[in-house]
């Protein structure tokens, strides 16, 4: 593998908006051992880099692909025609005139009825209409009240609507995909796709999941995203990339897949992580001082951190049978 691609919410980043240490330094490592780092997200420019916060960056992809950056530099734009975008926001305004929209057309950013530059933080007077040939990258709409209203006829053929899992539908040119996206970024590196692994959860990265060598959907995916993808991440707290980092390096999957398979690391307790085909339903970690009891669904995958003082960890089903941790392996 030459390349690693990752989505940012709900893949990368936690419930709290941040990339925890965990996934931090296994980045870290990926890109020591060699391999290119991209992020392919719908944030614009200004906002992944609050988020990156030193962590290797060759390539990154904006607005889902309407800005393409390798190697510091804009490499391709994808973005809606001035005039299909002050059409649609025209139309847009008439059918639902309180709907919660927003836009970017760099370096301008629309939200809350206010017009910023975001260069500057500049807020200007003057209405986004007034803008002059100025390109769009993405629009963004809450549609919370707005369910039955059908937006994508008012779309022109240059543009493409995506509904996402918070309940918001993003706007972008037609070319604007993480497809596309990567595809360029490969092109520009000279790789092959069987070269590249990319991380997702959302509708929006099955393409590039699937233009992947290997696409791996994050446990909290939606279902249509899991089915598209090679391998699907096992996470805590989403950090399913760490664990992803962790099998990649040495982890034994056939033990994930058939039974417990612990991963301990000195002075800083143990992993254990399944695939969960023994049912286990609760793990019990006795610290000397009491007996903590961990639930977990016995139906579904698991991985759990255990600390560094535990003496003694035992594993049981819904009946209360033992099950036993198949192997352990030290790092």
């Amino acid at each position: 593998m030459k390349v690693l691609f990752f989505d940012l919410d709900d893949t990368l980043l936690n419930s709290e908006h941040e990339i925890s240490e965990r996934n931090r330094n296994a980045i870290i490592q990926c890109k020591n051992q060699g391999l290119l780092i991209g992020y392919i997200t719908v944030r614009s420019p200004r906002k992944i880099k609050q988020f990156l916060n030193n962590l290797p960056c060759d390539c990154i992809a904006n607005y889902n692909g309407a800005m393409i950056y390798a190697d510091g530099n804009l490499n391709a734009q994808n973005n809606i025609p001035y005039s299909d975008a002050i059409t649609f926001m025209s139309q847009m305004y008439k059918v639902v005139p309180d709907i919660n929209m927003s836009c970017y057309c760099e370096p301008y950013c629309y939200r809350g009825n206010k017009l910023i530059n975001t260069v500057t933080n500049e807020i200007l007077d003057e209405s986004i209409m007034a803008l002059t040939q100025c390109d769009f990258q993405r629009f963004r709409i809450v549609l919370n009240g707005y369910e039955k209203v059908n937006i994508e006829q008012y779309i022109s053929p240059s543009m493409r609507y995506q509904a996402t899992i918070n309940n918001t539908a993003i706007i972008t040119s037609k070319e604007a995909t993480k497809e596309n996206a990567i595809k360029i970024l490969m092109k520009h590196y000279n790789i092959t796709s069987d070269c590249a692994i990319s991380f997702g959860d959302d509708t929006n990265d099955i393409g590039m999941l699937q233009a992947s060598g290997i696409g791996v959907a994050m446990g909290n995916a939606l279902q249509e995203v899991k089915e598209a993808a090679a391998y699907i991440s096992i996470y805590l707290h989403r950090d399913g990339f760490y664990y992803g980092y962790v099998f990649y390096s040495g982890g034994s999957l056939a033990t994930i897949r058939s039974g417990v398979q612990g991963f301990s690391y000195e002075g800083r307790g143990m992993a254990l992580i399944s695939m969960n085909v023994k049912e286990v339903a609760k793990i019990e970690v006795d610290s000397g001082d009491g007996i903590e009891t961990i639930t977990v669904d016995p139906l579904e995958p698991f991985a759990v951190i255990i600390p560094a003082n535990s003496n003694i960890v035992s594993l049981y089903t819904s009946e209360g049978e033992e099950v036993l941790i198949d192997s352990i392996m030290g790092y």
